[in-house]
């Protein structure tokens, strides 16, 4: 098995990227009192729980479901939703440095979680 290490940092790395994303999007596309903003913010909080409760679950021995859920959120909403959306402003971007930062580092990130916890979801558990 890969150093947990190494599991966990790539994973608070694309959990960090993708966290600043959503804050960043909150603030520049919605405002902070439109009507979108809350229901964004409520499916960016589900996300980043379910997130960190398959982290939880990994840390926890529960391999299979853990690594599922973690390599799931890695690639759904950190490499995808926040990362992949660099199509809609590339380098360099309008909006600054800072955004080029947050979608490279998103999708980066997200993409590499995704591929260090996915084996850990295939691997077959040996009977006791």
């Amino acid at each position: 098995m890969q150093s947990r290490r190494l599991v966990f940092g790539v994973h608070w790395l694309a959990i960090a990227s993708s966290g600043a994303h959503s804050v960043a999007d909150t603030a520049l596309i919605f405002g902070m009192s439109a009507p979108g903003a809350v229901v964004y913010v409520v499916l960016g909080v589900a996300a980043f729980w379910w997130w960190l409760r398959s982290l939880s679950r990994l840390a926890e021995s529960e391999l299979r479901r853990g690594a599922w859920g973690a390599a799931a959120m890695a690639l759904l909403w950190g490499a995808l939703a926040n990362g992949a959306t660099i199509v809609y402003c590339m380098p360099p971007c309008a909006a600054g440095a800072w955004a080029d930062v947050i979608h490279v580092g998103s999708l980066v990130f997200g993409l590499a979680a995704a591929a260090i916890t996915a084996p850990l979801a295939l691997r077959r558990e040996r009977p006791a």
